[in-house]
């Protein structure tokens, strides 16, 4: 779980003091590991990822997102080769 500080937050005329720091559960504070977590923040950036899980649980059926991310964060991919290597080379 990502933590965010933050130096003023304002929430019906409530402030929050200085130096409070949140814990956020958010795949946009994370840092990709490959291409299917870039299309997961970007879809949920854009809100495409909320429509899809509502049409997908109004028709009761599996949208099929986690297991596209799996397969699109497969480190064996030339794009997470090139893009996504961390600094010792290892995922």
């Amino acid at each position: 779980m990502a933590k965010i500080h933050i130096d003023k937050w304002k929430n019906n005329k409530q402030t929050v003091p200085l130096g409070t720091v949140f814990a956020v559960d958010d795949p946009i504070l994370h840092k990709s590991r490959g291409l299917g977590d870039t299309i997961e923040k970007i879809t949920t950036a854009t809100g495409i990822k909320k429509v899809v899980d509502t049409i997908a649980e109004a028709t009761n059926t599996d949208c099929g997102c986690s297991k596209r991310k799996k397969a699109l964060n497969n480190p064996n991919l030339l794009v997470n080769k090139i893009f996504y290597k961390s600094d010792n080379g290892v995922f």
